[in-house]
């Protein structure tokens, strides 16, 4: 499925999409002594700079690296989608169901050409997701487990440090959960001690909130870099890229950007309603359920969204909810029937009385047919696979890097580590720029970035400059 689904494959000739030329830029640095928003300028978390920086550690010219983590964090995402559905649903239509989901999310048009910042975010959230749900479905009205808690600290911690827009999704997790606690065992539990349960709860999700930041918080100190990690990611994403205006339009906005992002993903979108339509629907749901899905939903597309800038993969986070459109499937089954055999089955439609090696070898029949519709829909619905007859002397940055490599031969390994390179094909190749913050152009809109990078120009400081439209 990946293979298909991202240009981060060895099927594809490369990965041009300038974003993630940019992460693997940073990233490749960062494990060769540059610091991250002090020493080169982008604006995304640095958990992705660090993932990127180990996909570097297997290949430093290429993105197969990128795409074994992509499909480490595809297989977590599965994983986690699938037990959310075995919640409610037997698990032989689970096993059949879940390929065909995947296939919906990671060929739709949110992802976009591979290695997004959102993709890495899926497995974080659906994991979120599964912990809410099981907490609801198996455990409540008793207090929230600690573990829970802990483990739901982590999750929204990585999320933090990816991108942490989608943060929205774990304060409506936190949210719900402290409100379980406070409600729990009304006649059991006393207020004092429901109080307590729920402010132990919340110090234990900030510890686990705390466990990914404190290398990261370390490691920035040892560098003299907190006030540029701070600044460049927070401040410079909360105040200097989101558009500015009144709560009423943006809220108007975001009902335009729902309308055009659903448009550009017909298929995903339609899953995704669908499936929280069902569930709210389902009488064997608890109304509370139905309250935290809401919750958790709302909470994440007003986090991706509020700011006022909407691209074609930002929705993909929102794809963790894709899951819920197995529910669909169990409108089409007996209640309490399985498609894998365990025991004779006394009552039910004739399908169920037959042996269990014939409905053993139906099932793998279903599950083979299951896997070669993902497939299928992998390979007709991703909008990359034109790109798979590009050869890689076709793409247009390669003779430019065979120049640059000729010129390097020439004068030495030194003039290589002086070059401003604008276009994203070229993150790819051998060296990232040194010593320039503003490696390259910024969708956010600061005057210095044009005044340092004219100032390399016209001191000499580069031995290359890229220039597209008339931009370096």
């Amino acid at each position: 499925m990946m293979t298909l689904c991202t240009r981060s494959s060895f099927w594809y000739p490369f990965n041009n999409w300038d974003d993630v030329n940019s992460y693997f830029t940073v990233g490749k640095s960062m494990f060769r002594g540059l610091v991250p928003y002090k020493d080169l300028f982008d604006q995304k978390g640095v958990f992705l700079y660090f993932l990127y920086g180990l996909a570097s550690l297997f290949s430093y010219t290429t993105f197969h690296g990128v795409f074994v983590l992509e499909v480490i964090a595809c297989a977590l995402t599965l994983l986690a989608q699938m037990k959310i559905a075995l919640l409610y649903l037997p698990r032989g239509t689970v096993f059949l169901m879940t390929p065909l989901c995947g296939a919906v999310l990671y060929s739709s048009r949110a992802m976009w050409w591979g290695g997004s910042a959102e993709e890495f975010l899926l497995p974080f959230l659906s994991w979120g997701l599964y912990l809410s749900f099981l907490y609801f479905r198996t455990v409540y009205p008793e207090p929230v487990p600690y573990r829970t808690m802990f483990l739901g600290g982590v999750l929204s911690s990585f999320v933090f440090l990816i991108k942490f827009n989608s943060l929205g999704f774990f304060i409506g997790w936190v949210l719900m959960l402290l409100l379980a606690n406070l409600f729990a065992y009304r006649q059991v539990i006393g207020v004092l001690r429901r109080i307590q349960i729920t402010m132990y709860s919340l110090l234990v999700f900030g510890a686990g909130f705390l466990v990914p930041i404190v290398p990261f918080f370390l490691y920035f100190l040892i560098h003299g870099a907190l006030y540029d990690w701070i600044y460049v990611y927070l401040y410079c994403n909360l105040f200097v890229y989101s558009v500015k205006m009144s709560l009423g339009a943006r809220f108007l906005l975001l009902g335009k950007v729902l309308y055009r992002q659903f448009f550009l993903n017909p298929l995903p979108g339609l899953f995704a309603l669908a499936g929280v339509l069902l569930f709210l629907f389902r009488k064997d749901t608890k109304g509370i359920e139905k309250i935290n899905l809401l919750l958790l939903g709302a909470g994440l597309l007003l986090g991706i969204f509020i700011g006022g800038i909407a691209l074609p993969y930002y929705i993909l986070p929102l794809g963790t909810f894709v899951v819920l459109v197995e529910m669909a499937a169990s409108l089409f089954l007996p209640k309490k029937q399985e498609f894998l055999p365990r025991k004779p089955q006394k009552r039910g439609p004739a399908f169920y009385h037959i042996s269990p090696a014939l409905k053993l070898l139906s099932f793998y029949g279903a599950l083979f047919a299951s896997l070669l519709g993902m497939l299928l829909l992998c390979f007709s619905l991703t909008q990359n696979r034109a790109y798979h007859s590009l050869k890689k002397r076709e793409i247009s940055g390669k003779p430019i890097s065979r120049n640059i490599s000729e010129k390097k031969r020439r004068k030495g390994a030194y003039s290589i580590k002086r070059q401003l390179l604008r276009p994203g094909f070229i993150y790819g190749f051998r060296h990232p720029s040194y010593g320039l913050l503003f490696f390259q152009t910024q969708t956010i809109h600061l005057d210095e970035v044009y005044e340092v990078q004219m100032g390399a120009i016209r001191s000499g400081s580069t031995d290359f400059i890229l220039s597209m439209d008339g931009a370096p």
